[in-house]
């Protein structure tokens, strides 16, 4: 079956294609572009009639295990964060709204939970800011520190696994959208594993202000909540962004510049100096990039 995962990914059930006709408003064709919904059901409805016809072996075999398949797979080649909840499974799913906290996309505790040191600014001009947990004070410190001129900011989110979401991305949105918006130059986004939840809301929005830099690994790729939502014969798991955050996607943030993310040096040792974390891969990496980047600016180098 999977030399045929291609073909599967158009097999919807033929009720969807009168539902979707059924509630699709008139427009007007000669000037409004073709959706997504009227272009994929139009031609789904061409291609199955196609293989009825030239390859009716394949289309007769096909079963109501194999819609789900396609289901899933056409949802998930799209990157919409929206999984099928299997049979039974209602609960305590990873990034459901009924999840344990630990489990949940925007909440979640790691050993320094609620405890978020105060920056400090490098030997070398740099701010560090390290978040273990997104809450109201560290949203503070971080609107503070953004909004503060300087050479560039390396933001350690590799130990944060949650906080309140919604706050961040509401305050946020505003805080890039204002007149006073970001000072600092540039901003080196440390991520890894253990990065979930308002820290990966955090992570997308900065990048996506054009002047965040994400350099480590993977994060878990559970930025928010999702909840359970019956369609057709079966319940999905479906994202649910929180405002100011819709642009941001249910999905693993990567990194721009790949690198371990471990070990994480002590935040003692980063206020000690430049040399106390030079066994820090990650942090030394965004130290040298921004560095590199400032003093491009100021020769006026950089394009």
């Amino acid at each position: 079956m999977r030399k045929y995962s291609g073909i599967l990914l158009f097999l919807i059930l033929p009720a969807v294609f009168a539902a979707g006709e059924a509630s699709a408003p008139t427009r007007n064709r000669a000037t409004e572009p073709v959706t997504f919904q009227e272009r994929f059901l139009s031609d789904f409805q061409a291609l199955f009639e196609m293989l009825g016809r030239e390859y009716p072996q394949f289309r007769n075999r096909l079963s109501s295990q194999d819609a789900d398949k396609a289901l899933a797979a056409l949802l998930e080649g799209l990157g919409s964060g929206v999984i099928p909840v299997p049979d039974g499974k209602n609960t305590a799913l990873p990034g459901s709204a009924s999840a344990p906290a630990g489990k949940r996309g925007n909440t979640g505790k790691t050993e320094t939970s609620g405890k978020n040191p105060p920056e400090v600014r490098l030997a070398n001009g740099l701010m560090y800011l390290r978040l273990n947990v997104i809450d109201a004070h560290g949203i503070e410190r971080l609107m503070e520190v953004l909004g503060t001129e300087g050479k560039g900011v390396i933001l350690d989110l590799r130990s944060c696994s949650g906080g309140n979401g919604e706050e961040l991305a509401f305050r946020l949105s505003h805080f890039l959208a204002g007149k006073r918006g970001m000072a600092t130059a540039h901003i080196a986004i440390l991520t890894g594993p253990a990065t979930r939840g308002a820290a990966e809301i955090l992570g997308a929005m900065l990048t996506a202000s054009r002047k965040g830099i994400r350099i480590g690994e993977p994060t878990a790729g559970e930025p928010y909540l999702r909840k359970i939502v019956r369609a057709g014969s079966r319940n999905w798991l479906v994202p649910v962004p929180p405002e100011g955050a819709e642009q941001v996607r249910y999905a693993k943030l990567r990194p721009q510049i790949a690198i371990s993310s471990v070990p994480q040096v002590p935040y003692d040792k980063v206020c000690a100096g430049r040399g106390a974390f030079s066994g820090d891969r990650c942090l030394s990496r965004a130290a040298d990039l921004l560095v590199s980047l400032d003093l491009l600016d100021q020769k006026g180098l950089k394009k």
